[in-house]
């Protein structure tokens, strides 16, 4: 990770959000470059699960759990609750234009699938261009 993703990262632990948001920002910017929809989130609970898990050695394993089923719940609010805090805390650290590289927005696609129905996907991307992303296991 490079210098300022260190200083990124420490900030958003810093400013009070919890393990889980910054697990969100983890998981779509690193893991899902092509953006995740939150209505599929539950699709994701294992790999929610297994990044929780590795940054949090010393959490009971049930409530880690408990609050990745909370978070991929579709009938909860709780992922928009967290990406809100993700958005205020890049917002309150730089400017609005630095900040939309880093903060979940939407993207998206019109789909026409060989019928007469049109669909459309509704992405959750992290904009940040995947070659200025260093990863280091330290």
């Amino acid at each position: 990770m490079s210098r300022r993703g260190i200083a990124v990262a420490v900030g958003i632990r810093r400013r009070g959000t919890s393990r889980l948001t910054v697990l969100i920002a983890v998981c779509a910017g690193r893991a899902h470059p092509e953006g995740i929809e939150f209505k599929r989130l539950s699709d994701y609970r294992e790999e929610l699960t297994r990044y929780y898990m590795a940054t949090a050695k010393l959490m009971d394993k049930e409530k880690i759990i408990e609050g990745v089923d909370h978070l991929v719940n579709p009938l909860d609010n709780a992922i928009n609750e967290k990406c809100s805090r993700i958005k205020k805390v890049f917002l309150d650290m730089m400017d609005e234009y630095t900040a939309s590289y880093y903060i979940i927005s939407s993207h998206t696609q019109k789909h026409i699938a060989g019928s007469s129905r049109i669909w459309y996907q509704r992405l959750k991307v992290i904009t940040l261009p995947r070659e200025l992303v260093v990863y280091s296991k330290a």
